[in-house]
């Protein structure tokens, strides 16, 4: 036989129409012990498979049946205890199936120990090297059932020290868990266990002669310093204090990986003593009715399968036809054993039957059925195919032949893995020479796979099939589904794919093309399909092998006539796939474009809400565009548009549906952020509003790019969706799924960003009045008109340049420096604006308002650093003198400035991390307060040209590069002073061409009897 096939079809016993909570093969009695083991008639037979009922272990006694079960591949710490009840599949059977193999002593012949090989892997019960296990001391005595008995080992262990294993369920820590008291304090089991995350299994416990957990913890244990721990922990249940004190502030730590061993079990609070098994017989016939039989081969699905594996010299139909296992409504007839099957008119039956692929020469539909005749050589009656034929409009049996010859019956042998095939009937004469075609003569005898069964007889000449007595054929002799045929093969998919469901029935049908889909309800419907639309779309993932479940991507539901729990599917014609619930559909892989965790959804970016704005509206088929729009605060239809700015609400839904799909939720407000969308007070429409509770929409496609406008509220029932009444103009909700038109909307983009996002370059900043921003004589900033102060203003001192200082897509930040020279790269020096908040407490530093002030102060930045140095003049610089570095203290915000867009066309606030830029007096100050700051303009200018010769009256300065040069002031006394009015050079020329070193950029030099001037050094 096919194996996979075989283990697919008793997965599909179960996926089909049985019901979830009876198990695959059921339980039976406890296995009764025979001195003469492996005997024909013991009950119990070592190595055959057995379930291992379970008690104690933690297990909680009640009307299920608990097993042993292996979660896992081999080790012992996947062992658990579960509900016969679930095993419902064929991995979950075969995992609670093992084969009981005794190991007896090579010298002596004596039984040694046990062990126990799972069905499902193929392998040992077994921890580390422990797989020999004690569990009866020999032989199950004769004709008594094998009592339950604690399942120990002695394997490698010291046995001088009475050492000794066994299952006990453990709980164990998966992350630490971590105790400091502000007292001293008891510590309990539960309050290390309790909130954390925990397993829970059977596994193998060492404990010694005194019946103690070997390595426990000392639960006498007083903590008087930090201790962590790794190991076991045992008590007589979690309410037992397992430390004696620890001792106020100091913290215990058990690590991941400490394991709790509780007399009393903790999940269950059952006895936790040594796991206790008991062989039962598992029942291996499963009986496939026309129910269960449904989820494997249904005939509206149009597949079908061959009965193969048999060989025989004369014709078998069985092998040589296709088939399908139909329920037919017929004529009823009797069925009481020893009654003859004489017609009747009363209401009709259903019976089984295999109907073939093939059909006769006329076109009509062929079945198996039992002939009247018989091969020579016995009682072997020949099977054929024949027709059947209607009384009016009732379904009849072929001329010559009654309906109950038609009826079979199909039953599976797991532990044999083959299938018999039986006749529900078995016919005789009641007289002769009674006709068959007489129903009054012909007696039946209802029958059943354990009585007459279809197999290949052995003739004295031929092999043929017929009907023979079940004990005459063993199991390997029996039938198996054999290959499954292009028509009725097990459909595979893509672990975790996504689909597309398309129907594709042979009888004409308006759904037909169309998609299976589920509403924003998860109501099921038919839909376009569209990459788009997760709705459209299924999730598939294997739950066993062979056994998918199909949910819906963006409901979760469970496609319509597909168990919740998982199924197998067949294929049919053409590549398609039939349903149980009676369609033929395709598969269609949703392509690449849509394995989006955001599809469905309008998902923004951060730097998208923020830099734009989005104006909706609907254009109509005849390609008429109406918009969004507000009017005295009410959202109105409108042929002009109007931009909002969307904002996210803050809890974003992931997760949903069946893949893990992420949808966010937004707030729709003007475009200064101020007013937000919300209900109307009587909920007919919408306004915008600063006070009342704004309406979070979410934005759902309905095309490639047109969203329906959601409120996401919790209950959908309560959900409303936005619309455009072309006729009235207003913009209104209607309950979710009812609008027909006008809630399509196109989502139009516009930039708006927060801050200006590109603002590198020679500026003059301006004040509202007109005045300009430059330092004063020391440096601080103040606002000025050129000429202002005895012309000490010029263009020079105004035009200062912004570089970027941090670069953000959403809110980059800007240097902005007096007298800047740049170098290569992103070298840049001069004098950077800076908020003075370090030297606030000295005087002069504040405005007369109580504000820090502002003041260009000489820096340097070098192309591959993004720190600042400051006082860069000097020969050797220390960290001191810079802000930014990895690791020191905070700084380099203090001249990083951000340009903030107003409502005012070409006006901005300038915005730094502890406030923005403000004035009183025209001093350049720090407000914290957004309504307290300065509007100010940027006014593009040229790049300033150095000073490289001021005249004073006879007296010249000629700026060099790190020098000044002073010539005809010999004897006089010169002052060189940066713009903070810090002495750089305080000297007596004695030279009508006197040098004196001097930092770059902007400085002050006043020489004796002449007004200072500045003069910009390279």
């Amino acid at each position: 036989m096919n194996k996979r096939f075989s283990t697919l079809l008793a997965a599909a016993l179960v996926a089909g129409s049985m019901s979830v909570s009876a198990e695959l093969v059921e339980i039976g009695s406890a296995a009764g012990g025979n001195s003469s083991a492996g005997a024909d008639d013991a009950t119990f037979v070592p190595g055959k498979y057995y379930y291992l009922q379970a008690t104690e272990g933690g297990v909680t006694a009640g009307a299920a049946e608990y097993l042993a079960y292996l979660k896992g591949q081999v080790t012992t710490d996947s062992l658990a205890v579960v509900d016969d009840a679930t095993l419902t599949t064929a991995e979950a059977t075969d995992r609670a199936l093992w084969k009981v193999v005794e190991v007896k002593n090579p010298a002596t012949g004596a039984l040694s120990h046990w062990t126990f090989e799972n069905k499902y892997t193929g392998t040992l019960l077994a921890e580390g090297s422990v797989n020999a296990f004690k569990w009866i001391d020999g032989v199950p005595a004769d004709g008594s059932d094998v009592a339950a008995t604690e399942l120990t080992s002695l394997q490698g262990l010291d046995l001088a020290k009475g050492e000794y294993y066994e299952f006990r369920e453990v709980v164990t820590l998966l992350e630490k868990s971590e105790y400091k008291p502000t007292n001293n304090a008891i510590l309990y089991g539960y309050e290390i266990l309790s909130g954390k995350k925990v397993s829970r299994s059977l596994q193998l416990v060492k404990f010694d002669k005194n019946d103690e957990v070997v390595g426990a913890w000392d639960n006498a244990t007083t903590v008087a310093a930090d201790k962590a721990f790794t190991g076991y922990v045992a008590a007589t249940d979690a309410n037992q204090a397992v430390v004696t004190i620890v001792n106020a502030g100091k913290k215990l730590t058990f690590n991941a990986g400490t394991k709790f061993v509780f007399d009393d079990a903790y999940s269950t609070m059952a006895s936790n003593d040594a796991l206790k098994i008991q062989p039962i017989v598992p029942d291996f016939e499963v009986t496939v009715d026309e129910d269960n039989f449904a989820g494997l081969i249904n005939p509206k699905k149009f597949t079908s399968f061959k009965f193969t594996g048999l060989e025989s010299t004369g014709t078998n139909v069985l092998a040589t036809n296709e088939f399908e296992y139909v329920q037919l409504t017929v004529k009823a007839y009797e069925t009481k054993t020893g009654n003859t099957v004489a017609g009747t008119g009363t209401p009709s039956t259903t019976i089984d039957v295999l109907r073939a692929k093939a059909k006769d020469a006329q076109g009509r539909a062929l079945y198996l059925r039992v002939d009247t005749a018989k091969f020579e050589g016995g009682d072997y009656f020949k099977l054929k195919l024949d027709t059947l034929t209607k009384d009016g409009n009732d379904i009849v049996a072929a001329p010559k032949a009654v309906m109950q010859s038609y009826a079979f019956g199909i039953a599976y042998d797991y532990a044999a893995d083959s299938v018999s095939i039986y006749p529900k009937f078995t016919l005789a004469k009641a007289a002769d020479p009674a006709s068959w075609s007489d129903s009054a003569t012909v007696v039946i005898t209802t029958n059943t796979a354990a009585g007459k069964v279809v197999a290949i007889h052995q003739f004295s000449t031929a092999k043929e099939l017929t009907i023979v007595d079940n004990n005459e054929v063993s199991a390997k002799a029996k039938y198996t589904f054999g290959d499954i045929t292009p028509g009725g093969g097990v459909a595979s998919f893509e672990d975790g794919a996504s689909y597309y469901i398309q129907r594709a029935n042979k009888a004409a049908n308006v759904a037909n093309g169309k998609f299976y889909a589920n509403s924003f309800y998860g109501d099921a419907q038919y839909m376009d399909s569209a990459y788009y639309l997760p709705a459209t779309q299924w999730t598939v993932k294997e739950v066993a092998t062979g056994t998918y479940t199909i949910k819906n991507r963006e409901t979760g539901n469970t496609l319509t006539s597909v168990a919740a729990a998982g199924a197998i599917l067949y294929t049919a014609e053409e590549g398609t796939v039939a349903l149980a619930g009676g369609d033929t559909v395709k598969f269609i892989a949703a392509p690449a474009l849509a394995d989006n965790k955001y599809l469905g959804y309008l998902n923004l970016k951060e730097e998208d809400y923020r830099n734009n704005a989005y104006s909706i509206s609907f254009t109509d088929y005849n390609d008429i565009t109406t918009y969004v729009n507000t009017e005295d605060s009410v959202l109105k239809a409108s042929n002009e548009g109007v931009y909002f700015k969307l904002s996210p609400v803050p809890a974003i839904e992931k997760g949903f549906g069946a893949d893990t799909l992420v949808r966010s939720a937004y707030y729709i407000s003007d475009r200064e952020g101020k007013k937000f969308i919300t209900y109307n007070d009587a909920k007919t429409g919408y306004k915008l509003s600063e006070t009342a509770e704004p309406v979070k929409f979410l934005f759902r496609n309905v095309g490639a790019e047109t969203y329906s406008l959601i409120d996401s509220v919790v209950t959908l029932a309560d959900s409303k969706e936005l619309i455009i009444d072309i006729k009235s103009g207003a913009v209104r909700p209607v309950k979710v799924g009812s609008a027909v038109a006008n809630n399509a909307f196109d989502i139009l983009v516009e930039p708006a960003p927060e801050y200006v996002l590109d603002a590198k370059g020679h500026y003059n900043i301006e004040n509202l009045r007109g005045d300009m921003l430059a330092a004063d004589a020391n440096g601080f900033g103040m606002f000025r008109k050129e000429g202002e102060l005895k012309s000490v203003y010029e263009p020079t001192d105004f035009a200062l340049y912004i570089d970027t200082a941090k670069i953000d897509p959403i809110e980059p930040s800007y240097f902005i420096l007096s007298g800047a020279k740049a170098g290569e790269g992103s070298e840049l020096e001069g004098n950077f604006l800076r908020v003075m908040s370090d030297s606030a407490k000295v005087e002069g530093y504040k405005a007369a308002n109580g504000m820090i002030r502002l003041a260009f102060v000489p820096a340097k930045r070098f192309a591959t650093s993004d720190s600042l140095l400051v006082n860069y003049q000097k020969e050797t610089f220390t960290k001191e003198d810079s802000v930014g570095y990895k690791g020191k203290q905070a700084g380099i915000e203090q001249f990083q400035f951000k340009f903030q867009y107003t409502n005012v066309e070409g006006e901005y606030l300038a915005e730094n991390a502890n406030g923005y830029l403000a004035s009183y007096n025209d001093v350049l100050c720090l407000a914290t307060s957004k309504d307290q700051a300065q509007a100010i303009h940027l006014t593009a200018t040229e790049a300033p040209t150095a000073s490289e010769s001021v005249e004073v009256s006879e007296v010249t300065i000629i700026a060099g590069e790190g020098n000044v040069t002073i010539a005809n002031a010999a004897g006089k006394k010169v002052v060189i002073s940066n713009i903070l009015g810090q002495v750089v050079a305080n000297t007596i020329l004695t030279s009508d061409n006197a040098v004196i070193a001097a930092p770059q950029g902007v400085v002050v030099v006043a020489v004796e009897g002449e007004e200072a001037v500045k003069a910009i050094i390279k």
